[in-house]
């Protein structure tokens, strides 16, 4: 017989730490995921195809999204941003998720760059956030 969860983890509750920021208010990320890269023999003899892993690692984009709140880090996300665009700057980031109050882990990302700015569509007659999209390239992470 299986045992019964004892406690499920939600979506919400982390935040995202960028070094030299003093709260940047993400609230929202996207796209965590790795895989492997994939080789493959065909047996003549019979046409099936051996699948065995090429050993090199991808690991996906990330978005962070964050509203614009008139805070300084208006303007060190801008900084960030131009560096990254303009210089190829590279930063690491560590995700922190909490569960009922308490760290339930931490994921930290390596190599990250801003490749990316999706600023919203403007409306005149809307009521929704003004929610900055940055797209990251991400070398590595690593569950803690």
């Amino acid at each position: 017989m299986g045992l019964k969860p004892v406690d499920a983890l939600t979506a919400n509750h982390f935040h995202f730490e960028v070094p030299g920021l003093i709260s940047p208010h993400f609230h929202k990320l996207e796209g965590i995921s790795k895989k492997s890269g994939e080789v493959f023999i065909v047996d003549g003899s019979t046409n099936i195809k051996h699948k065995f892993s090429s050993q090199l690692k991808d690991f996906g984009d990330i978005t962070l999204t964050r509203t614009l709140d008139g805070s300084v880090d208006d303007i060190s996300m801008r900084a960030l941003v131009d560096s990254c665009l303009n210089e190829g700057f590279r930063f690491d980031g560590n995700l922190v998720k909490q569960h009922n109050g308490q760290e339930a882990f931490r994921v930290l990302f390596l190599g990250l760059r801003i490749k990316e700015v999706q600023y919203p569509s403007l409306d005149t007659a809307s009521e929704e956030r003004f929610d900055i999209k940055y797209v990251c390239s991400v070398s590595e992470w690593i569950e803690l």
